[in-house]
């Protein structure tokens, strides 16, 4: 992030789908962004906020105001930005999301015909042109292993070898090595990834738990399964839940109030008060979590803000 002036100008680029929609509907659905500064920012500072999405080229521009400051330890700051999305942000925002829903309805609802061998065999004699090759280059970032193989849900083994055959002979990178530097590229990329969603697809116990994601909350499917999205995964669940039994305990507990409150539809304040007492414990025994400083944030914001 770089200052020019009273204005603050800020990127954000998201290369996993489930990540960007965990954010829209956290954070920039809402209308409240979180960012970080390395310098002080004074409460109204503008904010100018590119976001990118994966498998777009140009970011989403967002405006919005820094409503709250909050100074740390490096000298920096933590900002709550209060985004208003307007015009032809919202509308591209809008169709984005929109796509990436309906792709996911159809891969997980309508697959596609499974291919035939006649359509194997003429995939794998005919080079896609440049057009076609930067086109699937691009939706690979928003396709499941299944949209990018052209296979429905519940493709055999025999048929998934076929397609994935024909698609490594069509789009292998030696058949590129005319073109621009940035589609052989791209292509590269997809060969990879063509490889790396049959790798997974031709495993029963790898498929069985892709699948599950698959079926899961938006936020919480992802359209790759690699070792390193595992092991991250892993390490975000960790540090979510906390890395100690006793900061685990507070947290857990904190959540609990606040959902009884809401379920019980019983006045939230009192809930408030007590799960900041609780998240306040569980950051003081794991004061580098970040999640728990987030989520004290924001429950001493709403504090500041609900009546009494």
């Amino acid at each position: 992030m770089s200052t020019e002036g009273p204005e603050i100008w800020a990127r954000m680029r998201f290369d996993d789908p489930a990540r960007f929609l965990e954010f829209y509907e956290k954070q920039l659905g809402p209308g409240l962004v979180g960012l970080r500064h390395a310098d002080s920012v004074q409460v109204g500072a503008r904010i100018h906020l590119a976001v990118t999405p994966p498998g777009l080229v140009d970011p989403l521009d967002c405006e919005g105001l820094a409503e709250r400051v909050t100074p740390t330890a490096e000298g920096g700051a933590r900002l709550h930005v209060r985004i208003t999305l307007e015009g032809s942000t919202r509308a591209r925002l809008d169709a984005y999301l929109g796509g990436i829903e309906a792709g996911r309805r159809v891969a997980v609802a309508s697959p596609p015909a499974a291919p035939t061998a006649a359509d194997d065999t003429l995939a794998g004699e005919a080079t896609p042109s440049l057009e076609e090759a930067r086109a699937r280059c691009t939706r690979m970032e928003t396709q499941t292993y299944f949209a990018i193989l052209d296979v429905p849900l519940d493709v055999g083994a025999e048929a998934l070898q076929r397609r994935f055959h024909a698609l490594t002979r069509r789009f292998h990178p030696d058949a590129f090595f005319d073109a621009d530097p940035d589609l052989r590229t791209a292509v590269g990329r997809f060969f990879r990834r063509v490889n790396e969603a049959y790798a997974v697809l031709k495993d029963p116990r790898r498929r069985r738990l892709y699948e599950r994601g698959l079926s899961g909350p938006p936020h919480t499917w992802a359209l790759r399964l690699t070792e390193e999205a595992a092991l991250a995964a892993q390490r975000q669940r960790r540090v979510r839940g906390g890395e100690t039994q006793t900061g685990q305990w507070h947290w857990t507990h904190a959540r609990e109030l606040l959902q009884r409150a809401r379920d019980e539809e019983t006045p939230t304040r009192p809930a408030l008060v007590e799960a900041a007492k609780m998240l306040r414990v569980a950051l003081a025994l794991e004061p580098s979590n970040e999640h728990f400083q987030h989520a004290l944030e924001q429950l001493e914001y709403r504090l500041s803000t609900e009546p009494a």
